[in-house]
């Protein structure tokens, strides 16, 4: 049997978990170095690993398989979250506000909507 690995089927994982990743594999270079990688999953598959709970929560919607592919085959893009992907959009808006009474008034959406969901979110309304 062949074993097929696809290549193109890469991890969506947010900035926030790629630095979970990032400050835990520095962790375990720190204390196993060039082993780093094999000790963390060795760790994760021994249910050995002790995590901040941030860390933890960040890393417990991966599989075994998933954690592989992105840590030994830096197989995974980063992608925005629902509200960096709003921050990005409303930061255009404010550009066009400038010169298009509709980007104006869009903007003034974006807040009106985050007022009634009650939601802040930092570089729009926080």
């Amino acid at each position: 049997m062949e074993l097929k690995l696809d290549q193109d089927e890469s991890i969506g994982i947010t900035q926030q978990e790629c630095g979970s990743i990032h400050q835990i594999l520095s962790y375990y270079e720190k204390t196993c170095g060039d082993k780093s990688r094999e000790a963390f999953i060795r760790d994760v598959i021994s249910g050995g690993a002790r995590f901040p709970k941030n860390i933890q929560d960040d890393l417990s919607r991966f599989s075994l398989d998933e954690l592989i592919k992105i840590i030994y085959m830096k197989n995974y893009k980063v992608i925005l979250t629902p509200e960096e992907n709003l921050v990005a959009y409303y930061g255009n808006l404010k550009k066009d506000a400038t010169v298009s009474s509709c980007s104006r008034a869009q903007v003034q959406v974006v807040l009106e909507v985050l007022s009634i969901l009650g939601k802040k979110i930092k570089g729009i309304n926080a």
